[in-house]
């Protein structure tokens, strides 16, 4: 897989992350109207590059990778920034809500990896009770039960059948 690191929008993204420290120095240091310039041109920079990747083809593997961690790295940083009772500005976020995001972002990630590093024949359920039923069926080789309970998976009118239409 070729993750094209020298895309426009991945530069957009790059520079997003480069941005990043600078608009976190300008809140502490009460610079509000330089950190809010800093902050709009992020967000300009995050609109274009989405846009020229799906509008221009000029999507990549690296590119959906690095994209959300900016502005997951955006979110989460700057309520921290916010949350600090020694931030100059009048915007103080309180901790709960912190704690809050940041819980919800890490619980995202953590799924995503799950989803990344988990073996590409497993099948998910939604349902909890399911999930041991699937990974057994996985282990042993039989496969999705679903596909086994259809009507046409065996002989007769929607009856459960093994796959070898066996009774």
């Amino acid at each position: 897989m070729e993750l094209r690191p020298w895309t426009l929008p991945n530069l957009l993204t790059f520079a997003r992350l480069v941005a990043l420290p600078f608009l976190i120095i300008a809140i502490v240091e009460g610079e509000q109207m330089q950190a809010f310039a800093i902050f709009f041109a992020m967000a300009v920079s995050d609109f274009v590059d989405g846009y020229l990747a799906r509008h221009f083809g000029m999507a990549s593997p690296l590119g959906a990778l690095l994209d959300p961690i900016a502005d997951k790295l955006l979110l989460v940083s700057t309520f921290i920034v916010f949350a600090l009772k020694s931030t100059p500005t009048n915007i103080h976020i309180p901790l709960w809500l912190v704690l809050m995001t940041v819980g919800r972002d890490v619980l995202i990630v953590a799924a995503a990896l799950v989803m990344a590093l988990r073996p590409r024949n497993q099948v998910v359920s939604p349902h909890l009770s399911r999930q041991g039923e699937h990974v057994r069926r996985d282990l042993d080789g039989r496969g999705d039960p679903d596909e086994q309970r259809r009507p046409d998976a065996g002989v007769g009118r929607g009856r459960l059948l093994p796959r070898d239409g066996a009774p």
